[in-house]
């Protein structure tokens, strides 16, 4: 019997390496309702990889896992190839667990992974699916990571996409007004990573995942001192238009790990990226990429 999903799902996969995407809201809403034919419940439990997921259908990340075994399957497949057992990681932008749970994989018993997400409602989420594990090395943490500490900021959050959603970058490169009235109003500890580390007695760090929504310069600079000692490989998000969001830039954002001595890699290839500043100035103002940054060699 032909898999019907399976060749939409591949068909996807060849639309998004075009360079001009026609009608991709209409295409994306299509897509999505069509995944969901088969589906008789908004919510289903699902086990991707060894790892058990309670997963909305509605939701963009929870109907990637289910249709595609992961939201970002160059990401995860990278992370699978840097974590080792007995590592150390920090999954910064944890959200439900995407990655979190594949990564406590990876680390095995001996290793740790501390899953940072402000936002309850991702909370929520990401410990219903550890409960649905058995992995003894999450620790979950609901803080905010920057450059400064303030026992109880504000920010205006967000960490649930409807399949329905617009893309929440217009081709300006600024935020559509459908991204801000879906935002939670979140009231969290915010610290630094240096501190952090030094409060939970953290020997080391060797891998740190980073994906918040533009917060990426504030939250490396608030790790000066674990960058300099332990030069951890940083598997990271470059959105130029959500870093200008939060005041910041992407030459910033480079400029400061080239300081602290990292390099480059393509996620998929692990090949360095000897230019990134030309290539990030490539980067459409609605869209983003994943690179890694090491301070040593990558090899795969």
């Amino acid at each position: 019997m032909i898999n019907k999903q399976k060749i939409v799902t591949n068909l996807v996969k060849l639309y998004r390496k075009l360079p001009y995407k026609l009608m991709s809201g209409l295409l994306k809403n299509s897509y999505y309702k069509f995944l969901r034919s088969d589906i008789q419940n908004r919510t289903v439990i699902k086990n991707v990889d060894g790892i058990n997921y309670e997963l909305d259908l509605t939701e963009v990340i929870d109907s990637a896992i289910y249709f595609n075994q992961s939201r970002e399957p160059d990401t995860t497949k990278a992370l699978k190839l840097l974590c080792k057992p007995g590592m150390i990681v920090i999954d910064i932008g944890a959200n439900v667990g995407s990655h979190t749970l594949p990564l406590a994989n990876s680390v095995g018993d001996k290793g740790k992974v501390y899953a940072i997400e402000p936002v309850p409602w991702a909370l929520d989420k990401l410990r219903k699916n550890l409960a649905l594990n058995h992995f003894s090395n999450v620790l979950i943490h609901p803080i905010a990571l920057s450059d400064y500490t303030d026992e109880n900021a504000e920010f205006s959050l967000r960490a649930s996409f409807k399949t329905t959603s617009e893309n929440p970058v217009n081709e300006n490169g600024g935020l559509s007004e459908s991204w801000w009235s879906a935002c939670e109003k979140v009231s969290v500890k915010v610290d630094t990573l240096d501190n952090f580390i030094v409060k939970e007695n953290i020997p080391h760090v060797d891998v740190i995942k980073l994906d918040v929504d533009g917060f990426e310069v504030k939250v490396l600079k608030g790790a000066e001192r674990i960058l300099q000692s332990f030069k951890p490989i940083i598997l990271m998000e470059l959105a130029p238009s959500w870093l200008k969001e939060k005041g910041d830039s992407i030459e910033e954002l480079l400029s400061y790990l080239i300081k602290c001595g990292y390099k480059f890699y393509d996620e998929t290839t692990f090949l360095e990226v000897p230019e990134i500043l030309n290539s990030v100035s490539k980067i459409k103002s609605d869209s983003g990429i994943n690179v890694i940054a090491s301070a040593t060699e990558l090899k795969k």
